[in-house]
């Protein structure tokens, strides 16, 4: 196994915790991530959105659904908690976990390097729970 791969193994595992939810905007999928995003303009970021989880062999066995929003200073990634998900509040290792891959987005994604990416937790109506690591 590559150390990518390991690396970003606890992230598949926590992601599949997350899950689907449907008629959210514009989306794009692939390898069971669909990835919403509400403006035309932002089709390029969610490809390259995309293109990163399959560099990164993230590639969840469930459908996993994320959503793309553009703020003015900042993107946001929403990701949808599931009912499966007992934990009220994350642990240090997953917020440790969603550091490291708000760090590498944001390092990796061309849209990102000049308008960063925060990772949101949210529900399945992408209204926000939690910002494990605010910007």
């Amino acid at each position: 196994m590559h150390k990518k791969s390991i690396k970003f193994f606890p992230l598949v595992l926590l992601l599949l915790f997350f899950s689907c939810s449907k008629g959210h905007g514009l989306q794009i999928k692939e390898n069971n991530i669909t990835v919403y995003f509400d403006d035309a303009d932002d089709e390029k970021t969610a490809k390259e959105l995309l293109d990163f989880f399959k560099a990164n062999k993230i590639s969840p066995e469930h459908s996993m659904d994320v959503k793309l929003v553009k703020n003015d200073s900042k993107f946001q990634l929403l990701f949808i908690k599931t009912d499966a998900f007992t934990s009220e509040e994350l642990n240090f290792e997953e917020i440790q976990t969603f550091f490291d891959l708000q760090q590498k987005l944001n390092s990796s994604v061309e849209s990102f390097k000049s308008t960063p990416c925060e990772i949101v937790i949210a529900n399945n109506q992408f209204e926000v729970k939690e910002i494990p690591n605010p910007l």
